[in-house]
């Protein structure tokens, strides 16, 4: 355990998921009762160079929705969106225009995070992600592990640092 506190983590992933599309996720009932939610949203309107101002209408919704069927203990984290460029996979320059619309991107999350939802910068990588589609070899696998792996830490450090400030977590 890195924090030394457990968790029980539920995960809903879809790389083709978008800051517009992500709203169905959202049960119309209330949500159950977790400590936080951490929501990593926004690469692909990135990669398809959506316009930011697209961007910021679809994820004010989705943070207001999102807001309004938790309960009121429930802290919400966004993490900023990982250049582009350090997924290999991509093939995309280094501070290229994928990579600034990403970083416009975060400013404007960044903006809409205040009370309960929080911003969460991610680590600074150089590389995460797989090479090719599909990782065949155990070095490749191994890489990929440790930048998902450095990921991690970073939400664990704010989940461990909200903990530590809200009393009334399990």
């Amino acid at each position: 355990m890195l924090t030394g506190h457990p968790a029980a983590v539920d995960l809903v992933a879809d790389h083709t998921i978008r800051g517009e599309t992500a709203l169905p996720l959202i049960p119309s009932a209330q949500l159950p009762e977790y400590d936080a939610i951490v929501i990593v949203l926004g690469a692909s309107d990135a990669l398809q160079l959506l316009p930011t101002a697209q961007w910021a209408q679809a994820i004010t919704t989705f943070l207001d929705t999102l807001a309004e069927h938790t309960p009121s203990t429930t802290e919400i984290v966004v993490m900023g969106i990982q250049p582009p460029s350090t997924v290999p996979v991509f093939g995309i320059a280094k501070d290229g225009l994928v990579d600034q619309k990403a970083v416009r991107y975060n400013e404007e999350t960044r903006k809409r995070c205040t009370g309960r939802i929080h911003y969460l910068q991610p680590p600074e990588l150089t590389r995460i992600g797989p090479s090719t589609v599909d990782p065949d070899t155990e070095q490749e696998q191994r890489r990929v592990s440790e930048g998902y792996r450095e990921w991690a830490k970073t939400m664990a450090h704010c989940l461990a640092e909200l903990r530590a400030s809200n009393p009334s977590w399990s």
